[in-house]
Formats: C-alpha cells, sequence, structure tokens
C-alpha cells in the first residue's frame, strides 16, 4: 500500500513537472526567441533557481558591484573580499557545481578569468592573484551556484582568507577602477 502511493505521488511530481516544462515552452519563451546555446532544447528560464544568491544577483533582484558581464558569465566583487578587488565570476545558468555544468560553461567561465583577471591586477595595483573555487560545503562553497574567486594580492601582502569587511563606498570605488580599467581597453 505505502509503495504504491509512493508510486503515484511521484507520477504526479513527474506529470506536473512535464506540465511546468511545457508552459514555460509555450508560454514564457517569447515568439522567435533562441534558446540558450549551451542547451538548445531548454529555455535560460528554466536553468535559475528561485532560491538561489547568486541567481537573483543574475536575474538583477539584487543589487552587486557589477564589473563585467556578457552573454554567459557575470563578475561581480565579493561583498565579504579577501582582498581588494576579490572578483567572483558565475555562470548565468545555476548548477550547484563545475560537475553538474556543460564543459562549454566551464570554457567560458576560464576565458573570462584569463580576460579579466589582468584588468582587476592592473586597477588594483596587484601583483598576483589566488584562483579559488569551493566545491561543497566540505570545501568551504557557502553558496551552492558554481563560481570561481580571483584574490588580488600585493607583494608584502600577507596571504590571508580571512574576510574583510568593506563599505559599500570601498566597494563601489574598487568595481569602478575595475569597470574603467575594462573601458580604457
Amino acid at each position: 500500500m505505502k509503495r504504491e502511493l509512493f508510486l503515484n505521488s511521484l507520477e504526479v511530481v513527474f506529470f506536473f513537472t512535464k506540465f511546468v516544462y511545457d508552459i514555460v515552452d509555450k508560454y514564457i519563451r517569447t515568439e522567435g526567441e533562441e534558446p540558450h546555446p549551451h542547451h538548445p532544447k531548454k529555455n535560460h528560464f528554466i536553468f535559475t533557481s528561485m532560491s538561489c544568491l547568486f541567481c537573483k544577483i543574475v536575474a538583477k533582484e539584487i543589487p552587486c558591484e557589477m564589473v563585467f558581464e556578457n552573454e554567459y558569465v557575470c563578475a561581480f566583487l565579493d561583498i565579504g573580499p579577501v582582498s581588494e578587488g576579490h572578483t567572483l565570476i558565475v555562470p548565468k545558468i545555476h548548477a550547484e557545481n563545475l560537475s553538474q555544468g556543460t564543459e562549454e560553461e566551464s570554457r567560458e567561465l576560464m576565458a573570462v578569468v584569463h580576460m579579466l583577471a589582468p584588468k582587476i591586477l592592473k586597477a588594483i595595483g596587484a601583483d598576483g592573484y589566488n584562483l579559488g573555487m569551493n566545491q561543497g560545503e566540505c570545501a568551504g562553497q557557502e553558496v551552492m551556484h558554481t563560481h570561481l574567486h580571483i584574490m588580488p594580492r600585493k607583494v608584502g601582502m600577507m596571504r590571508t582568507f580571512t574576510k574583510l569587511r568593506p563599505t559599500k563606498e570601498e566597494l563601489a570605488t574598487s568595481a569602478q577602477k575595475i569597470r574603467s580599467t575594462l573601458e580604457s581597453v
């Protein structure tokens, strides 16, 4: 009896999920809209988590100090940085970790790091950087959405991962330095 009830419940969940996907595909995706390039049969809308902090930042529901954005990735300053200019590179499609995303999304993350890191260093006056990713709570991942950290470092600076508490004004100033450096190229 319990097993049959459980299986019936699963059937209802699967039916409802398919129903929601069909509605999204039919009514939310606008006529002629191209599907997301990494998921040609799926709408980007489906690949967000409404409870995810980074998905809300990507959707512009939560403000941030955005320094770079393209079709696939956002880069914004960490509000608990370990150094000035500490930037998060975040894919726009929700995946809890790198393994859940596509290989193309991983390449795009690294392409943005490759382009952005030297500009952050120049803007902040740093000499090097740590590139970090925490995958899973046991590794220190606090937001369950794939992201990379670019943490600028200066010669003579103690390498620590203790979070700083900059003011909104300090974050805005750092972000403006980075945006200005990007615009000058």
